[in-house]
């Protein structure tokens, strides 16, 4: 099968002249943040947009350069904690989605949550891009399989508490 995948690859995708999309080139973490987060389920000119008015209101460059300063996963939590979960979503990245049609939590909300299991484990700057990428699809894996798991809990215990 594998040997299946390399030959298909290889013959439909000139792989030796490939080169990243811009995102891969992030300055900092908290912008893959921004773009793994709110790029789920999303037309992507909406996630390019909330990335432009982050760096835009808190002047960072979007892209690294040899002029880059670390904005770190602490100060991004600050600055959310600072403003408020809703007024980030509504006056800072101008995005109210939710991660579900039903129910859902903002994704600014997730974004932060997000961010706040990279600083318990002390994760704060960009080490590489298409490592994070990879890093953040397992932690928000993560997340979501523990609210799931949360929730199917409090109905069990409820579903519990109505048949009693």
């Amino acid at each position: 099968m594998k040997e299946e995948i390399i030959k298909f690859l290889e013959e439909n995708f000139n792989l030796d002249n490939y080169e990243l999309p811009d995102e891969y080139s992030y300055s900092c973490l908290p912008l893959c943040l921004l773009d793994a987060v709110f790029s789920i389920g999303a037309n992507y000119k909406s996630t390019q947009n909330v990335v432009d008015r982050f760096c835009d209101i808190n002047n960072l460059e979007k892209f690294k350069s040899d002029t880059s300063e670390d904005y770190t996963i602490k100060e991004f939590i600050d600055y959310i904690d600072k403003t408020g979960v809703q007024s980030f979503a509504e006056n800072v990245i101008k995005n109210t989605q939710r991660t579900s049609s039903t129910n859902g939590i903002l994704k600014a909300e997730a974004v932060l949550e997000c961010a706040k299991v990279f600083e318990r484990n002390s994760i704060q700057v960009l080490i590489s891009n298409i490592m994070f990428f990879s890093i953040i699809n397992l932690k928000i894996l993560s997340i979501i399989f523990d609210g799931i798991t949360h929730l199917s809990k409090y109905l069990l215990g409820k579903s519990k508490c109505a048949k009693t």
